[in-house]
């Protein structure tokens, strides 16, 4: 269908200006990455993006950004993601640093998910057993430390 191509191609163009950091200036103002994370991830076209979409790199690389801020949640867009593409978000996930911030806001959507994806619910006790690890690796880091 032309009209999907075309949906997928003005989502992996608009991705590209968003991982480029575009646009730099508004007016005479600077846009700061806030302004535009938040422009980006609260666009409601996101929602409703078909897999094809989803599974180029460039929109990967841009969920895997998502995932790794914390100012701007798109509950209904990484809902989608989760449906369509589970595969994507969890290359995403591993891309994103996350697993180094359990307690992130999209860790906690990654959990409401898991409710209804077994893919996520996975990839959520991987996280898991990936923070265990690592607080037990602190904690005798720690404590050899103080011998």
């Amino acid at each position: 269908m032309q009209i999907d191509a075309d949906l997928v191609a003005a989502a992996e163009h608009t991705a590209t200006a968003y991982l480029d950091g575009k646009p730099v200036h508004q007016g005479q103002h600077k846009v700061t990455r806030a302004q535009r994370q938040a422009a980006f991830w609260s666009s409601s076209y996101l929602s409703n993006l078909p897999a094809a979409a989803w599974q180029s790199q460039t929109m990967m690389l841009a969920l895997a950004q998502y995932l790794g801020q914390e100012r701007v949640s798109n509950m209904k867009m990484l809902a989608n993601v989760a449906s369509v593409a589970p595969e994507v978000l969890i290359c995403a996930v591993r891309c994103s640093g996350l697993v180094l911030t359990q307690h992130s806001p999209r860790r906690t959507e990654l959990d409401l998910l898991a409710a209804d994806n077994p893919l996520i619910a996975e990839l959520c006790k991987v996280l898991d057993i990936f923070d265990l690890a690592h607080r037990q690796r602190t904690s005798a880091v720690f404590m050899w430390q103080a011998n």
